[in-house]
C-alpha cells in the first residue's frame, strides 16, 4: 500500500511541478477562476486600464504611424477614420479578438516598456476611406483581419495598458 501511495504522490508532485514551471500563480489563479465562473455560467470581460494622457482628444491631429504605441499595429488608425485612438468610428464596433505588443515609451524617464493592445473595428456597412495603412515594428506584408464573418474591417483601436510592464 505504501508503494501505491508513493507512486501517486510522486506522480502528483511531478504534474504539479510541471505546471508550476510553465505558469505563474496569477495566471493559474486567473485560469482556475475563469473555469469555475464558466461552470457557473458567468463570463468575465477584460478590463482595459488605458493611459488617458495618450488618448486625450486635444492632440489627435498630431498622431502618426511612427508614434511608439503603434509598434504592433498593422492597419488603419481609427483616429484617421472618424473614431478615437481607443474607440471605433460611428457605425462600427470592436471585433471579437485583440492582440498585444510590448512597446517602449521613449518619453518616459527612464524609458519604460508596456503592453499595448490592439483590436479591429468592424462594420456591416461600407467602411469609410481611412488613408494610409500603418505598419508597426513587425512590418507585416499583409494584415490579418479579426472581424466576425459578415462584417468588414474599418480600422484598429489602440489601448495603452500603462500599468502592465513587459
Amino acid at each position: 500500500m505504501d508503494t501505491k501511495e508513493t507512486r501517486v504522490d510522486h506522480m502528483v508532485e511531478e504534474i504539479t511541478r510541471a505546471i508550476a514551471g510553465r505558469s505563474t500563480r496569477r495566471s493559474l489563479l486567473g485560469t482556475a477562476s475563469r473555469a469555475i465562473l464558466g461552470l457557473l455560467g458567468i463570463q468575465i470581460l477584460p478590463v482595459r486600464l488605458v493611459d488617458r494622457r495618450i488618448v486625450a482628444g486635444e492632440h489627435l491631429s498630431l498622431i502618426s504611424c511612427s508614434d511608439w504605441y503603434f509598434c504592433g499595429i498593422n492597419g488603419y488608425l481609427c483616429v484617421n477614420c472618424g473614431g478615437g485612438l481607443d474607440s471605433c468610428p460611428a457605425g462600427s464596433t470592436l471585433g471579437n479578438f485583440q492582440w498585444q505588443a510590448c512597446c517602449t515609451n521613449p518619453d518616459a524617464c527612464p524609458p519604460v516598456s508596456v503592453y499595448v493592445s490592439y483590436q479591429d473595428c468592424c462594420t456591416s456597412e461600407t467602411p469609410p476611406a481611412c488613408g494610409k495603412v500603418c505598419k508597426g515594428a513587425n512590418n507585416c506584408a499583409d494584415a490579418t483581419v479579426w472581424c466576425p464573418s459578415g462584417t468588414s474591417y474599418v480600422c484598429t483601436a489602440t489601448f495603452v495598458e500603462s500599468d502592465q510592464f513587459c
